[in-house]
């Protein structure tokens, strides 16, 4: 999982070598911009999942039943909690960038819509990963990195040519394909392939586009500000989280049943 690390590490680096080679300091430092910002909640869900899923998945990796089923329930719980947020940012990127940057920096928002929605599957690639080193196929883990971050070097390559946007289209598509690869050999090893784990994921993305649409919609029909931004985001995030409660979400039922659980311990131990 370290190497693993590592090899994305160094893709992230490989764009901004790129656009550095290719077009002006003041592209590059759009381009940083929204990579960098994209990067802080996909850093802290990385680190939270790593530190968890292969740990947890370790202690039932025998049992092939079990890894698959926890698989999927961390699936669900960390796609539920972060889709929205990547495509909230994603939603709200121009009035964030003006924000916290200022007006100059608004150019990088668009770059920074693009690379949150390709941060958007980051769990399950982390997930997969951990299921797949949980059973010692740590080989194959090796393979199955290099070989997505091949198809990320060569699909950047080619999108160069046309721009920094481009360019964050080409790692939207090399993470899509990235996650059919991770599933494919969880569909191999525990028989859950990537398009039971997207159908997993439905209500996720339909409730992540139902509060996206209504955030989107106060943005463009009121006044371009920090209140209207942050009216959207709790507009969106309320109906997110009742429209999740109204249809017995079942990650929401998870995650509540986690919750319950870990305020439960320290009454149980006293």
């Amino acid at each position: 999982m370290l190497l693993t690390g590592l090899l994305n590490a160094a893709a992230v680096r490989l764009q901004s070598l790129l656009i550095g080679k290719l077009f002006d300091a003041r592209t590059l430092g759009f381009y940083t911009l929204a990579q960098n910002t994209q990067q802080a909640p996909s850093s802290l869900i990385d680190g939270i999942l790593r530190r968890v899923g292969l740990p947890v998945f370790s202690t039932i990796a025998q049992d092939r039943i079990k890894l698959r089923a926890a698989l999927r329930t961390s699936l669900r719980m960390a796609m539920f909690l972060f889709v929205p947020c990547m495509v909230g940012i994603a939603v709200v990127a121009k009035p964030l960038v003006e924000l916290m940057y200022g007006t100059r920096w608004i150019p990088a928002a668009q770059i920074l819509s693009v690379l949150s929605l390709s941060a958007a599957l980051w769990p399950v690639h982390i997930l997969n990963l951990a299921a797949i080193g949980a059973q010692g196929q740590s080989n194959l883990l090796l393979r199955v990195e290099i070989a997505k971050q091949l198809i990320g070097i060569v699909l950047i390559a080619a999108a160069s040519q046309w721009g920094p946007l481009a360019i964050a289209w080409a790692v939207l598509a090399s993470g899509v394909l990235g996650v059919g690869i991770n599933a494919y050999y969880s569909k191999k090893l525990l028989n859950y392939g990537p398009v039971e784990q997207l159908v997993d994921q439905t209500a996720t993305f339909v409730l992540s586009a139902i509060a996206a649409a209504a955030g989107w919609a106060i943005l463009h029909w009121t006044a371009p500000g920090p209140i209207s931004m942050l009216g959207a985001i709790m507009a969106a995030a309320a109906i997110y989280g009742v429209l999740a409660a109204l249809t017995g979400n079942i990650a929401l039922n998870g995650l509540l049943s986690v919750v319950r659980t870990l305020r439960e311990k320290p009454a149980t131990s006293n």
